[in-house]
């Protein structure tokens, strides 16, 4: 970016009365080193006008008067320097109100002048910062644009908060710095939020799980490795379980979260029933049912009850979980089919177990009602049906409707 202006030679005899009709050289530069930007003729009053570009914020020119005859000499006008003050500017950002989850959005940006002696709304061509902004935090930068000629450009991303966006233009040889208005994009969750019955009782909260990176369910199956089983050692595992670590993998998989956002979570499972996971999960994320957290059982800490993972808590929290070598809640010393890894638990707060012991767990509130996706009371139940499908039995039904066990 350069800067227009425009320069004016004047011409005078010694008498001060004006020489038309002269050839003036204007030049620029300073000391010794001086370049021609223009070669022009007075008019009647004297003057010459060049119009032309300031290349920097400082510019010293001067003018040659030109002989007029053979033998005549050329004289030189005292340089005079031309200062720019820098122009304010203006910096606008265009940004949609909100997102989907996982789409792109643009951001549309242009920064201009807004007014000097050159006028208004001269392109800015400044490389550009854009900001981000999550709640009240501080500002940080989320991206640099290099503006157009034009002083235009834009910016493509897919945001996966809700946060509020501004650009800054920094300041330049012959422009002040601006910042945009701020705006805020709200992301969307791209699935269905779930509403619960009014009345019903809440879980205990935990942390959220990551939201997904992968497309569809992105079932990914590992070995157990030495963190994860550190995570197992005297929580989910202890010696005399009867399947030990060669004997399990991990099942990474998506799924439908409660909060319509699709989130990530682990299984830990009997090596030799890693397809019929897979198979139920799978058909679970394509069905759209909502899972409210899939935590390895290890996760809720180690409980003398279960003699295991503590399934009590798991429950109240409304977890998703298979291996867990354990005592069958509420009968102390029976070892539990999840002890094999043969055996998963689904929304185990909307879908409560009964124990002789203990009556219903780990709320008395859902076992006479169904919901949707989430609460089933029936063989005809979609839940029920996908997991049949897969390979795994409904084995005690509304006594245990959280409950499916792998055929064998």
């Amino acid at each position: 970016m350069d800067r227009p202006t425009t320069l004016t030679a004047t011409a005078r005899d010694a008498g001060g009365r004006p020489l038309p009709g002269r050839t003036v050289q204007l030049e620029r530069g300073g000391g010794r080193l001086w370049t021609r930007v223009g070669t022009l003729t007075t008019v009647a009053d004297g003057t010459a006008t060049l119009p032309t570009r300031l290349p920097t914020p400082s510019t010293t020119y001067r003018a040659i008067l030109m002989p007029a005859a053979a033998g005549d000499v050329a004289y030189a006008s005292a340089p005079r320097t031309v200062t720019a003050p820098p122009a304010p500017t203006t910096t606008t950002l265009t940004a949609p109100a909100s997102v989907v989850d996982e789409r792109t959005v643009r951001l549309d940006i242009a920064s201009s002048t807004t007014a000097d002696g050159a006028g208004a709304g001269v392109a800015v061509p400044a490389r550009v910062t854009v900001e981000r902004r999550l709640g009240n935090g501080a500002w940080t930068p989320a991206a640099t644009v290099q503006l157009s000629t034009a002083g235009t450009g834009s910016f493509t991303f897919a945001p996966r908060v809700t946060a509020s966006y501004r650009v800054t233009t920094p300041a330049g040889a012959f422009w002040t710095g601006s910042v945009s208005s701020p705006r805020t994009i709200t992301n969307l969750p791209p699935g269905t939020v779930v509403h619960l019955p009014a009345g019903s009782p809440q879980p205990r909260s935990m942390a959220a799980q990551p939201r997904a990176t992968t497309a569809g369910v992105g079932a990914v199956v590992g070995a157990i490795s030495s963190a994860q089983w550190a995570r197992m050692s005297g929580i989910s595992w202890h010696s005399g379980c009867p399947v030990g670590r060669s004997g399990l993998r991990t099942v990474d998989v998506n799924y439908w979260a409660f909060d319509g956002y699709r989130r990530r979570g682990r299984l830990v499972v009997n090596a030799r029933a890693v397809k019929q996971y897979v198979a139920a999960f799978t058909g679970l994320y394509n069905a759209r049912v909502p899972i409210r957290r899939i935590y390895p059982s290890e996760t809720f800490g180690y409980a003398k009850a279960s003699h295991g993972a503590n399934d009590y808590l798991a429950m109240q929290s409304d977890n998703t979980s298979a291996f867990n070598c354990r005592w069958v809640t509420g009968r102390p010393g029976v070892n539990s089919p999840h002890s094999t890894g043969y055996a998963v638990d689904i929304n185990t707060f909307e879908n409560p177990y009964h124990t002789v012991k203990d009556g219903w767990l780990p709320n008395t509130w859902w076992p006479a009602r169904s919901f949707g996706l989430i609460a089933w009371r029936s063989q005809s139940a979609v839940v029920v049906s996908i997991m049949r499908r897969s390979g795994f039995a409904w084995t005690y039904g509304t006594q245990d409707s959280q409950h499916f066990d792998v055929r064998r």
